[in-house]
């Protein structure tokens, strides 16, 4: 219903190429259409880096120099098929995102209300503190889509575009920003993304702030001996290096599966020597499976793209654990089907319409998505945004209440 209903995706098709994948198109077509743009965006190389650790577990890194922001994008799967297109779609998301190609218009948020015009309140996206952002003075907002309401609304500019220009943000936020072979796709993309991160964002935020004295967040350590064929065969390749794996559900109040994976190399090779260094990957999926494997192949990037030493985020890492190693299972605790029951469907339109109905009984009245597609790339880009969800983990000034209410 929501997705169909979305201007946006008028003429596209919803259903999976294959069950077990958020994928519309064959990873064959969809290559050749990646391939068609890669002068266009411009990526100028694009190369395998799990060669590095002699890894049979496929990491590609494509370069794009002019980009505004990043230069290099990490991309991963299951095949080296699926992680070279990954890398380059990312590459085309960040390079698409730089300006808006939407219908906009430049104003304050008063004067939008006061001429009955539908817009979202900026201070529902957690701001930081030194957000430029006021309600009286003149932004430019752009033209979108409120799925769960079902009309059209207008967002600033500074939550869509990558990076920000007029101060709203400070920091570089990609949260909600993703590419698909249709629009369809990369909503559903983005959706996942964003749910994900607030998950991660209370985790982190107790990790730092919270003591004996208040409850964490839920966390179920996932016995490995409990993972269907397909995650066991990931993990044990993945184990083959010489590195111990953790894997835990942090899946939150919005009961989409989120699963965390934490690998521990004890043979780091840092420039002070070898040192046990640790990496984190998150996953998040309507189907528990999925997410465990988005986990372990993000958190396999990151080891990859940290010895690579080639993304900005990387250059002055710290000997720590992005999160607090897994809890040792409890009898209620290590079996990997306990995860928030989604039924598996074969179309993205019925993904979306679950996740939708999840966000708003937690109380979500938004989903905005803003078409980002470059029309001389071609390729479907959105950022979706969705008020009151947390993005703590993507900048640590914005804290907002679904953080602070593990304080309190």
């Amino acid at each position: 219903m929501y997705l169909k209903n979305c201007p946006l995706t008028r003429g596209e098709a919803f259903d999976k190429c294959r069950r077990g994948t958020n994928r519309t198109l064959p990873v064959e077509v969809m290559e050749a259409r990646a391939d068609a743009v890669l002068d266009r965006v411009p990526i100028t190389r694009v190369s395998e880096i799990s060669r590095l650790i002699g890894s049979d577990l496929p990491v590609f890194a494509a370069t794009t120099p002019l980009a505004r922001d990043l230069t290099t994008h990490m991309g991963k799967g299951l095949t080296p098929q699926a992680a070279r297109i990954s890398a380059i779609m990312e590459g085309v998301e960040r390079v698409s995102a730089e300006r808006v190609h939407a219908p906009f218009r430049r104003c304050s948020r008063v004067e939008l209300l006061r001429i009955g015009e539908h817009c979202a309140d900026p201070e529902r996206f957690d701001l930081p503190p030194d957000s430029r952002y006021r309600p009286d003075v003149s932004i430019a907002w752009v033209q979108a889509w409120e799925m769960i309401e079902g009309r059209e609304i207008w967002i600033p500019a500074d939550l869509c575009r990558s990076p920000p220009k007029e101060g709203l943000l400070t920091q570089v936020d990609t949260n909600g920003l993703a590419s698909g072979a249709t629009r369809g796709e990369a909503i559903l993309h983005a959706l996942l993304e964003v749910i994900e991160r607030d998950a991660v964002s209370q985790h982190l935020f107790f990790d730092i702030y919270g003591g004996d004295d208040r409850d964490p967040p839920a966390r179920r350590a996932i016995a490995s001996q409990t993972l269907p064929p397909g995650c066991a065969d990931y993990l044990g390749r993945l184990s083959e290096g010489g590195v111990s794996i953790a894997l835990t559900e942090i899946s939150t109040d919005i009961r989409v599966p989120v699963v965390e994976c934490t690998i521990a190399d004890a043979a780091y090779p840092s420039a002070a020597g070898v040192v046990c260094m640790t990496f984190g990957g998150w996953g998040c999926d309507p189907v528990m499976e999925h997410a465990v494997n988005r986990a372990l192949t993000e958190a396999h990037q990151a080891r990859i793209g940290t010895i690579q030493s080639a993304r900005d985020s990387f250059n002055l890492i710290e000997r720590r654990s992005p999160l607090r190693p897994a809890p040792d299972p409890g009898p209620d605790e290590q079996s990997f089907g306990r995860g928030p029951p989604v039924q598996p469907s074969d179309s993205i339109a019925e993904d979306v319409d679950a996740i939708l109905r999840r966000l708003r009984e937690v109380g979500v009245d938004q989903a905005i998505v803003a078409d980002m597609t470059d029309p001389a790339i071609g390729l479907p880009v959105v950022r979706v945004r969705v008020p009151d969800l947390s993005v703590f983990v993507v900048d640590r000034a914005r804290v907002g209440w679904r953080c602070m209410r593990h304080l309190v």
